[in-house]
């Protein structure tokens, strides 16, 4: 039966709502959209959350793990560069001393009968630079910065049993002539404080043949003994086996000159000039001589507090021995 007009129209547009319904709600099963948020009750703990890691932890655990690995994997490291980059060089022991900078590693190395080798091997460059420091003994080191190391020698060598005063080798970062970069070396004197003390010289039938006094010290010359003595000239000549000590009580200095006599007519007068030295004595003691040096003393800035030994060769004397005082390092 047909609707009254009226009705039609009504009819009509409640026949599109529900059809318009069920289409919308079949489409909407399969592309509904997922939470924004996690479900409190049901979702799983956010994975990004539990994985990422603080920086000041990351940072510890790296610190661990090194610590863990220890100095062997590092040992093992630079013993492979330094069969890459010189093949030449034995050792039977290799000690990493210190590090500096994090990256700037201090190497020693040790053969039996030779003199520790010193190198630095630098983390950033995967290089290992040698210290030139050749055949000689080191007592002390210190790295100033990556481009100058300073070396303390005790004077001695692995080589012969020529026995130098102890000296400093300076140690500098540079380019040479073929644009390679490498250390290079710089000998200098070592200024020590006056109560430490120094030993140095060699052979035997010395004579104290000459006193010179300096502004600021005093130089001993040498002669053998017997003028025709092969031994004295062979090889090297040098100063008796010398050993200083200071007494703070009577401010003076002794020197112990092993195997020697005095000469003839030796000064022992001090000039007036000279601003450290106040007496100047000799005394023998069995074979040895002993050289008593007394000091001015000083209540203000020029009071004596360093001293530094130098052996020299002159034409006249051909084992000499300069030693010179300071109020101050120089």
């Amino acid at each position: 039966m047909n609707a009254p007009k009226k009705w039609r129209v009504p009819i009509l547009l409640l026949m599109v709502l529900l059809a318009t319904g069920c289409a919308v709600k079949e489409e909407g099963d399969g592309t509904s959209l997922d939470p924004t948020g996690p479900d409190v009750f049901t979702s799983e703990p956010d994975t990004v959350e539990t994985t990422t890691v603080e920086p000041s932890t990351s940072a510890s655990s790296e610190v661990d793990a090194s610590a863990l690995v220890g100095d062997e994997a590092l040992i093992g490291h630079v013993k492979d560069l330094i069969k890459t980059q010189f093949v030449w060089l034995e050792y039977d022991r290799l000690e990493i001393l210190e590090a500096f900078n994090d990256h700037f590693y201090m190497i020693k190395t040790e053969k039996e009968t030779l003199a520790d080798g010193y190198f630095v091997y630098d983390a950033n460059e995967e290089k290992i630079y040698v210290m030139p420091l050749g055949i000689s003994y080191v007592s002390s080191y210190e790295i100033v910065d990556e481009s100058n190391i300073i070396f303390h020698m005790t004077g001695e060598n692995s080589e012969s049993n020529y026995h130098d005063v102890p000296y400093v080798v300076n140690c500098f970062k540079a380019v040479n002539a073929e644009g390679i970069v490498e250390y290079t070396s710089v000998i200098g004197k070592k200024i020590t404080p006056l109560e430490a003390p120094v030993d140095f010289g060699g052979k035997s039938d010395h004579v104290l043949s000459e006193v010179i006094f300096t502004l600021n010290g005093v130089q001993l010359g040498f002669s053998p003994q017997n003028p025709d003595d092969a031994y004295y000239y062979a090889d090297y000549t040098i100063p008796p086996y010398t050993q200083s000590s200071y007494d703070e009580a009577s401010h003076s200095m002794t020197l112990n000159l092993k195997d020697t006599i005095m000469g003839n007519a030796l000064i022992r007068t001090v000039s007036s000039k000279n601003q450290y030295i106040e007496a100047f004595d000799f005394a023998k003691n069995g074979d040895d001589l002993i050289l008593k040096i007394k000091f001015k003393k000083h209540e203000d800035y020029k009071q004596l507090k360093f001293y530094s030994v130098e052996i020299v060769n002159t034409l006249n004397y051909p084992a000499g021995v300069n030693i010179s005082f300071y109020n101050e390092a120089p």
